[in-house]
């Protein structure tokens, strides 16, 4: 009766052993697992929020008025106006442990045709880029929204956004988007003239 007795908490004692340890080898290797998870549905966020952000700036451009857009998204926002070197365009930031995108390359995501100029009424005007690099022991995650001209026999169209370059830490804030004004000139592309309509969009930040 004494073995018996003996043997029950030695045995207990093992399982209890092999438990924790399993317990730990699924900390260890499930904890990076969900955090990759959760970068990868903060990288689909902010992919949304761009598409939402082209779609409103594009909205306002050809209408008129005001919109607001509610950042909720960790990141650095940089704000490049038009006659700045990285030109009419807004850059976002992160840091992330996941990636599913080519290293080092912008990779345009909601147009095949991403050259400085396309063709009116066929072509996105604002082109959405995203790309990875490596950072730390994780990925900085990019995305970027640039507009370019778009031409068709000899009218043109653009939208130059107006700000100096701004960059902004947020956990949550606002882009205000409104039409600061219009201006129609008459220039040369590649020889040709053309009648370019521009839009002049401010973005701010509150």
């Amino acid at each position: 009766m004494m073995k018996r007795a003996q043997v029950a908490p030695v045995t207990l004692i093992v399982l209890m052993t092999i438990m924790l340890s399993l317990v730990s080898a699924a900390y260890v290797w499930g904890l990076p697992l969900i955090q990759k998870r959760e970068d990868i549905l903060e990288m689909n966020n902010i992919t949304n929020f761009f598409n939402l952000l082209n779609s409103k700036i594009d909205w306002v451009a050809k209408y008129g008025g005001t919109e607001v857009i509610r950042i909720k998204d960790k990141g650095i926002f940089t704000f490049y106006s038009y006659d700045s070197e990285n030109g009419n365009s807004i850059v976002f930031n992160s840091v992330s442990r996941g990636s599913t995108l080519i290293i080092g390359k912008w990779i345009p995501i909601n147009t095949e045709n991403s050259g400085d100029i396309g063709i009116l009424g066929n072509d996105e005007i604002g082109i959405i880029e995203m790309r990875s690099d490596p950072h730390d022991k994780g990925y900085e995650f990019s995305l970027r929204l640039r507009y370019r001209e778009l031409h068709s026999g000899d009218r043109g169209y653009k939208i130059e956004l107006m700000n100096p370059k701004k960059i902004i830490k947020t956990t949550d804030g606002h882009i205000i988007i409104s039409l600061e004004n219009e201006k129609i000139e008459n220039i040369k592309r590649d020889g040709k003239k053309i009648t370019l309509i521009t839009k002049i969009i401010k973005i701010s930040f509150d």
